[in-house]
């Protein structure tokens, strides 16, 4: 009775030890990351609900319901600069639109971020595997075969892109003139 009682206590001890050790460890390498790259830490998103993020989860619920997702995300931005952190369901999470940190993430040091296990399972319905939503050798291989749209020259020319985009918008409302007649 006396080991059985015993393994229950190690098994307790080890279940709360746990966390608090990863935590550590993870505090720790985060804090060794941001002195070695000269880091500053990023503003806290004011939460209420700091552990869980749940206010945050319904106010995006909201803002999504109301179809005012993107502008509420700009005004978070003003509001806290370009770089923020928030916490949603217990993970610390790094909002970021600054051009260094975008570059570092997706050209420079993507190895050292990981955004697939968020992404994927929510994304992926209407994504799928691709660029937006995958870490590792598949990122690096779609972000390969999209690396030639986005230089410099694809950009240079936007009077031609504006020309293009204005005639395919005039097709597309030539074509739904004739379901918008159906419809009436």
């Amino acid at each position: 009775m006396g080991t059985m009682y015993n393994s229950f206590l190690l098994g307790l001890l080890l279940l709360i030890a746990y966390p608090i050790a990863n935590a550590l460890w993870l505090y720790n390498t985060r804090i060794r990351r941001i002195r070695q790259n000269r880091c500053q830490a990023p503003r806290k998103y004011p939460q209420k609900d700091f552990l869980f993020g749940l206010d945050l989860l319904l106010e995006n619920v909201k803002q999504a319901q109301t179809h005012r997702f993107m502008e509420h995300s700009q005004y978070r931005y003003r509001k806290c600069g370009p770089t923020f952190q928030s916490h949603l369901f217990g993970t610390r999470t790094i909002s970021t639109i600054d051009p260094k940190n975008l570059q570092s993430i997706y050209a420079l040091d993507f190895q050292s971020f990981g955004l697939e296990a968020l992404r994927l399972p929510t994304a992926g319905l209407f994504m799928g595997r691709s660029i937006f939503t995958t870490d590792g050798p598949f990122w690096e291989h779609s972000r390969e075969l999209v690396k030639p749209i986005f230089t410099r020259a694809q950009f240079a020319d936007l009077e031609t892109l504006e020309l293009y985009l204005k005639q395919m918008i005039d097709l597309l409302l030539l074509l739904a003139k004739p379901l918008a007649g159906a419809q009436n």
